[in-house]
């Protein structure tokens, strides 16, 4: 439970490589999530590559610090895997929610950039990636070791709890 309440968004990394046993735990916690259907529709692109990393901080204006991060998990949904495409942001988004978390227990710090459905970031992140007309990005996450120690903010709000009705 510490992993929820610790969690908050690193844009600025230490320059310190994320060691491949912790990529491959990542990954495992993403294909853990919940999928609708139990499609299990959702692909990965591991980027450690600082040319490609440059690159993908371009494709958006929240994807500026890509430059200087040491990883970054694009979230994809592949279509010709799914049974059914109406449900690929939630799939996507549990699946990212669970990196993030993972991340943390990791000592890991990391954020969530939103690509779809902006069909223009969409399309410049497929060509970065080279992705195939199949698949879908939906989202980049940048991971690495925080250059400082991130504070969580605390979002509990009672205001915005509702009993049987609105």
């Amino acid at each position: 439970m510490k992993e929820i309440f610790e969690r908050t968004s690193v844009r600025s990394y230490a320059q310190k490589e994320v060691e491949e046993d912790k990529i491959q735990e990542l990954l495992r916690s993403a294909m853990a999530s919940p999928t609708a259907l139990n499609q299990q529709a959702r692909e990965y692109v591991v980027v450690t590559d600082k040319p490609t990393l440059a690159k993908l901080s371009k494709v958006s204006p929240g994807a500026i610090h890509l430059e200087n991060a040491q990883l970054c998990i694009a979230v994809c949904f592949n279509n010709d895997l799914a049974i059914s495409v109406d449900y690929f942001q939630q799939d996507c988004s549990a699946s990212t929610e669970n990196i993030l978390l993972s991340a943390t227990s990791l000592g890991l710090g990391g954020v969530w950039m939103g690509i779809a459905p902006n069909k223009e970031r969409m399309e410049r992140v497929s060509q970065v990636l080279e992705l195939p007309s199949n698949v879908l990005p939906f989202n980049l996450i940048s991971l690495g070791y925080p250059k400082d120690k991130p504070t969580p903010k605390q979002k509990f709000n009672p205001k915005s709890i509702h009993y049987q009705k609105y």
